[in-house]
């Protein structure tokens, strides 16, 4: 019985490796409002607004669109009101979810080809600042990205208010 189970292991093992392939990772971090998080290391920059607040990515073939940015918490939001705020401008929406400390909103819409596209959105907000990441990616592939966002959630942080 053991011996079957080690050529089972040895068998399965290349395919289980192939049909997961390891992500390779890389962390963003704004000076500006302080805040990091991680991302798939498949984008590169695409642009960046001039005040500051982040940088647009896109994967080389344009497939994939991530977005970071943050701000000032000036009209003291928790996140709550951030996701009511943002429900206003968005529509197809399959997750909203928040707490006092951050919001979760999952959306589809169209691409440029016309194709159905994921919008997972997540922030986190304090007393002094936001940050956020919008991620975009084709609908038929969101077996590929899934598992990712955890990862990109538990890495995305605030500096600890003084």
């Amino acid at each position: 019985m053991r011996k079957i189970f080690v050529l089972c292991a040895l068998l399965l093992f290349p395919v289980l490796c192939a049909a997961a392939p390891a992500e390779r990772w890389t962390e963003y971090v704004n000076e500006r409002f302080g805040y990091s998080v991680e991302h798939p290391d498949i984008f590169e920059e695409a642009g960046k607004p001039e005040n500051g607040d982040g940088v647009w990515l896109s994967s080389k073939d344009g497939k994939y669109e991530l977005t970071l940015s943050g701000g000032w918490n000036v009209l003291g939001d928790d996140g709550e009101s951030r996701l009511k705020s943002r429900l206003e401008n968005v529509a197809h929406v399959s997750v909203q979810e928040s707490e006092k400390g951050w919001y979760r909103l999952v959306y589809g819409n169209s691409g440029k080809d016309g194709a159905e596209r994921v919008v997972y959105e997540y922030a986190v907000v304090n007393e002094e600042a936001w940050a956020s990441f919008i991620l975009s990616w084709p609908k038929d592939e969101d077996a590929r990205f899934r598992p990712l966002i955890a990862r990109m959630e538990k890495s995305l942080s605030l500096p600890k208010g003084e």
